[in-house]
């Protein structure tokens, strides 16, 4: 059965067009179309708006509600204004604005899981974003994530009235970090806490993050596609929020999706995934790469390793990969703290048999076979390269590595 559409539109009828187009092709039984009315200080958006609700003709059997404002109120207040009423006629409902064009699999995949979790509290909704770079392969067809993206989406009305679109909750959770299971490290926590704070005080006009925000408070997970199902072709001046080109969320390529769909075994959200969207499609990595100064290198590793137990870390042999500034100011917390690492691991042969810091540098092949940790230097920029290689030195029940990334888990 086909599932009811709420289609956002404001001033863009060229946008529109082409998205209504695939809601065309759809033919949903029930159809809401949301629109905000026009800025008076804007010259000439009146017309416009007009001409982009006139783009909305009807020509197959629908039910048709139109949630229709005349009198500007703003992003936030408009479309969760909207929301709620198309939440008070259905259940559910397929989520589309005037820049995002679908996939038809798109509307097939929403169907498929709305049905399919619809009595699932812990699942607040499904989107058909992937925005994870070309190497990202899953055997099942879709992953769980903490991010609700929301270029093309999907939800319920259960989960739709536990929007806190005000973020009235949002001081509370602040003071007691009750978010804290959601950040990666503390460029994450600083980034997350400047936009709920900015939110909360007014200075951004978003219904997008409050619905992030519900949706952790709530501790409920979205689904995201193997592959992308959406792509946004609204980047530019006209937009609202995304009135800059971005190479790497801007009009992506869509894809088909193999049905039946293969559900996930396990509920746990996909940390590398996430970890990659938190870095790249929220610029946490470039918050870092702009504070990053030795002084908060050290004050970061100090905060990762608070969240471990150095004395159990060092019943095992302890090595540190590579000797650069960071490897030794590492070095340098584990001395200062009591402790003594056995050597050095470096992968350039010009390096070995050296000493830095009074430790001895070694190639990974000279290593006795014992249970040991590996601690990879925080640079951030290789980690991942540098794992790789370290785990087809070393047999997996060997040697356990942790990155960076991998000690804020523990």
């Amino acid at each position: 059965m086909k599932k009811p559409v709420a289609f956002i539109i404001f001033n863009r009828p060229d946008t529109t067009a082409i998205v209504f187009e695939e809601i065309r092709k759809y033919a949903p039984e029930q159809l809401f179309v949301i629109a905000d009315g026009p800025r008076v200080y804007k010259n000439g958006e009146v017309q416009i708006c007009l001409e982009t609700r006139e783009v909305i003709q009807v020509n197959w059997d629908c039910d048709v509600t139109y949630i229709y404002s005349e009198e500007n109120l703003g992003c936030q207040k408009r479309i969760s204004s909207g929301l709620d009423e198309v939440f008070s006629y259905v259940e559910d409902a397929i989520i589309l604005e005037d820049d995002c064009v679908p996939h038809e699999d798109f509307f097939v995949f929403c169907e498929d899981l709305l049905d399919y979790y619809k009595s699932d509290e812990g699942i607040m909704a499904i989107s058909g974003d992937n925005f994870q770079d070309n190497n990202f392969e899953i055997e099942e067809s879709y992953y769980f994530s903490i991010f609700p993206h929301c270029w093309g989406w999907a939800t319920w009305r259960r989960a739709w009235s536990k929007m806190d679109v005000e973020m009235k909750e949002w001081s509370a959770v602040k003071e007691n970090d009750l978010f804290k299971e959601y950040w990666f490290d503390i460029y994450f926590e600083k980034y997350w806490t400047n936009i709920y704070d900015r939110v909360s005080n007014g200075e951004i006009d978003s219904w997008a993050y409050p619905w992030t925000f519900s949706c952790w408070f709530y501790r409920g997970k979205t689904i995201l596609p193997k592959k992308n199902l959406v792509s946004n072709i609204g980047f530019g001046e006209n937009a609202t929020h995304t009135n800059s080109e971005n190479k790497l969320l801007g009009n992506l390529p869509v894809h088909k999706m193999d049905f039946p769909l293969k559900h996930p075994t396990c509920l746990k959200t996909n940390f590398e995934a996430d970890f990659y969207t938190s870095e790249k499609v929220y610029y946490v990595d470039a918050l870092k790469e702009h504070a990053m100064t030795n002084s908060m290198k050290i004050q970061l590793f100090k905060y990762l390793m608070d969240l471990r137990n150095l004395e159990d870390l060092f019943k095992n042999e302890v090595y540190i990969f590579g000797t650069g500034e960071l490897g030794k100011m590492i070095n340098s917390f584990f001395k200062a703290n009591g402790y003594q690492i056995e050597k050095f691991i470096v992968s350039e042969p010009s390096e070995y048999n050296q000493s830095f810091d009074g430790v001895e540098v070694v190639e990974p092949t000279n290593l006795s076979e014992k249970k040991m940790k590996i601690i990879v230097s925080i640079e951030g920029k290789h980690d991942k390269e540098i794992i790789v290689k370290l785990k087809q030195i070393f047999k997996e029940d060997m040697v356990e590595i942790f990155s960076w990334k991998d000690l804020i888990l523990s």
